[in-house]
Parts: structure tokens; sequence; C-alpha cells
């Protein structure tokens, strides 16, 4: 059996054409040129799938201009369209079972192996289709496989190896910080063979000295997310790097910290217009394999309450600035942002449940003692409270300094979250260990990487609770 490497749509052999166009039997008639192409978006109707072969938009199919790929991200949706010029029907085998075939119509079989028959293009000569939907995860700790696709037609013969990989990754840092903080993190996992990429155009950095920028998907206008619009350009520009080395690719993994994982949350719940999450281009399936968030707020702080309550306060311990003022003055001005922070804001509430994003919560559980937490004592203080840290956040040690426990969790639970101690939120003091910095959680990170997206692992935010639940104490008074 001959192995032909993927080829350009307009690159058939001349005898074949000749062959075809005259038809005549071939002197090389053991040969079957496989042609792999990219049906996304030409052929992808509104509703996610392959347009139907009787539309006005089937002629496509026989297009020279759709791209062509050598491979697919593993995402399970990246599909590969296969063609070959031939009169008669073909038997297309898939090796090793890695994704399925699928038909276009006209066409019967199982999940890996189909039989195509052949349809007439416009110019006379015949053509059979087939798609090739790659898995949603690879196998183990896999991060690229390869998988060969054989074509049989009589006494024709042909085949091609195609290659996968993991969906790339996209880290989004948290508020009053900058793409650097991520920096250990990205070294990591390109240590481990994990796309990342690391093109200033491809990185998410609204910090550090932004304002905390808004995540409400309801703001009207739209220049009021510029964080959530640099997350959007971001998977775009990973997405066409990959393809340009001639992988299909719809879908990224996202890694968020903090402020990062509501910013994430917030662009999934974009559902029209030019920024929709689930469009064409992804198959209506959205931009997101998989969403990992460390210390997010899910469900708010108390410690946004706090801010908001007190940013006008002056306090000789701020040589008479006012709160806003003084954090200002150290690099941490007010934003959007942190009023939406608070619990039962209408920015959280305008998030909803995250449906349809495969998602996992790291918790961070501070030590007790931790110098950060002893800096971060000083503040109420400084502005006439005897409060502790501790008793704002809930008490019982049940937290990472900044967030409590539960809306870290985001109203996930069992194996699709991950509880770990002795981690502040952000290292405040230089000796304590901040959550983007900490190897443990790097290490689960690349683990949830790894896991099927499909499984226990992963779950789906949920909204926030409005039915008058209180989730946390809220010691200060308006």
């Amino acid at each position: 059996m001959k192995s032909f490497s993927v080829s350009p749509s307009r690159t058939v052999g001349l005898l074949l054409v000749l062959c075809f166009a005259a038809s005549v039997h071939c002197a090389v008639s053991d040969s079957l040129e496989i042609e792999v192409v990219d049906p996304n978006p030409a052929l992808i109707s509104a509703t996610g799938g392959l347009m139907a072969a009787d539309s006005p938009a089937a002629i496509d199919l026989f297009s020279g201009d759709l791209p062509t790929r050598n491979g697919a991200i593993a995402d399970g949706i990246s599909l590969l369209l296969l063609r070959a010029r031939t009169s008669n029907a073909v038997t297309f085998s898939l090796s090793p079972k890695l994704g399925t075939l699928r038909d276009t119509g006209g066409t019967a079989g199982d999940s890996n192996r189909v039989v195509a028959v052949p349809r007439v293009a416009s110019d006379g000569t015949h053509w059979v289709f087939v798609l090739f939907v790659p898995p949603n995860d690879l196998p183990g700790a896999s991060l690229n496989r390869s998988v060969n696709i054989s074509a049989r037609a009589e006494t024709r013969r042909g085949s091609v190896s195609l290659r996968l990989e993991n969906p790339p990754v996209v880290l989004v840092h948290g508020v009053w910080s900058s793409s650097s903080t991520w920096d250990g993190l990205n070294q990591f996992l390109g240590e481990r063979g994990f796309r990342i990429c690391e093109e200033m155009d491809c990185a998410v950095n609204y910090g550090p000295v932004q304002p905390a920028p808004s995540f409400d998907p309801a703001a009207d206008d739209p220049e009021n997310q510029f964080a959530v619009n640099q997350l959007i350009q971001a998977t775009t520009n990973t997405l066409n790097a990959l393809r340009q080395e001639g992988l299909a690719a719809a879908q990224v993994d996202v890694v968020a910290h903090s402020l990062g994982g509501l910013l994430a949350r917030s662009r999934a719940a974009l559902q029209s217009g030019e920024r929709a999450y689930r469009r064409r281009a992804n198959f209506q399936r959205g931009d997101f394999h998989k969403l990992i968030t460390v210390g997010t707020p899910h469900h708010g702080t108390p410690v946004a309450k706090f801010l908001i309550t007190n940013r006008d306060v002056r306090s000789p311990f701020f040589e008479g600035a006012t709160l806003e003022e003084y954090l200002a003055l150290t690099g941490r001005p007010f934003g959007s942002a942190i009023g939406q922070m608070q619990t039962q804001s209408p920015a959280l509430i305008n998030i909803g449940t995250t449906l349809g994003v495969p998602s996992h919560a790291i918790v961070g559980i501070a030590p007790a003692n931790s110098w950060t937490e002893q800096l971060l004592d000083g503040l109420p203080s400084a502005l006439g409270y005897f409060l502790s840290l501790d008793s704002l956040l809930g008490g019982n040690r049940n937290h990472d300094t900044l967030v409590p426990r539960l809306s870290q969790a985001g109203g996930l639970t069992g194996s699709a979250v991950t509880a770990l101690r002795g981690t502040v939120h952000a290292d405040l003091d230089g000796r304590d260990a901040g959550e983007t910095e900490s190897r443990r959680i790097w290490r689960r990170i690349a683990q949830l990487l790894h896991a099927p997206a499909e499984s226990i692992r992963f779950g789906n935010f949920t909204e926030l609770p409005t039915n008058g639940v209180v989730l946390f104490p809220a010691p200060i008074a308006e």
C-alpha cells in the first residue's frame, strides 16, 4: 500500500486528472490521492453542522479554495474534510480509533469504517467525501498523536496520516496583575509539551496598574469590557497560529486566576452580535474546550463590599488620603470590577450558569497566620474596625485571604473541585505561596489539562443564588 502525505487541493497528479477527464483506464491504477481540507467556516451551517449535500453551498465541497490541513486539535469538533477523485465507491478506514469517520451524505458505515459513494462535480469529475471528527481528548498523558486513514477503491489504494494535538492553553490573570503572573506556569507547561501562545498578541494582559475592568456581559458599551475583548482576541490569535501550522482548530483550554475566571465566564455569556461565543467558526459549541479557574470569586467576596463601603473613608494611616486614593497610589486603582465582585451584584447575576463549558475550580485555602493575611488584617484596623480578615471572610480559615471557599467553587461540587491548603490568593509579603506561584497548583492544572473534558472532573459553574440565601456574612453596614 502506498502512503501519500497531505497535498494542496490543486495538486492532483496530471495523469489522474487526464484519466478522469477522458474517462479511460489509468496506468497508475494503484494510486488514490486523498486531499485533506478544512470545511470551517465556509461549509458550516448556521446550526454548526456541515451544510446539507443538496444545499446551494454544497458545490463548495469541490472547491480548490478550501485551506489544506495536516491534522486537527483534539477538541471533538474541528472537522476535517477528506476527498478523493474517483468514479468508484471508496472504503475509508481509520486506525487507531482516535476520532471518528462520518458521512457527508451518500455514504454509510460505522465510526472507523465508511463507504463513500461518488458524486459528480459541475465539470463532470467524480469525487468521494468523508469527514474526520477528532476525539474530544487524547488518551492518557498524550499531548499529540497520529492517526492513519486508508482508502480502497477496487484496485486503487491511498492513505494519509493526520496529526492530533491537545487544545492550546490561554492563560488569564487576575485583578491588579499582569500576564507575567503566569510566567512560572507558562514555563512549567511548556516544558511538558503543552502549547501556550507566548507571542504578545496572544497574551491576555489588562494590568497591572489598570483599573479593575468590567466583566458584566450586559454592559451597554462593549468598550467597557476591554479585558473580555482581550480574551476574545487572544483566543482568535492562538487558533490562527495553529491554523497556519496546518491544524484545524476551533477551541482552546483556558486557565484563569481570580477575576480572570469571571472574565472567561462573561465571554461565554455573550450570545449575540459579532462577539457571540457560539458561532459558525466554532460549530456553535463555543471557544472553550475546558475552563480551569483558580481562586475566582464566582459568587463574589465580602472584601469587595468592604472596599466599596469604605472607598471614601480617610485615615491617618493613609496620610489623609481616602482608601480609594491610597490603593491607587499603591498601583491598585478601583475599577468597575471591584463593585461587581460584591456578593449578589447585578454583574454576577448576569453571568448566569456557564452551560456547555466543562469547568473545574481550584480552591485555595490559606494557612493560619500567613504573612499576607497579617498585612491585610491591618486594613480594617486602619479604617477603625475591630475586625479580622478571617471574620470578614466567614471565619474558620475557609478562604484564600480574599475569596471564601464556597465562592471559589462557584457551585461546583465533588470531583469538579480541587481544594489545596497552604496557598494565599496573592503573595503580598514575599514569604507566602501565592496561587499563581504554587507548584502544587501547577501540577494539578497539568493533570486537569490531560483529563477528559467529559468526565466527573468537570461540571458547569452555576448562576448566583438569588433566592435570598446568604452565602457569606456581610458585617460591614452600608
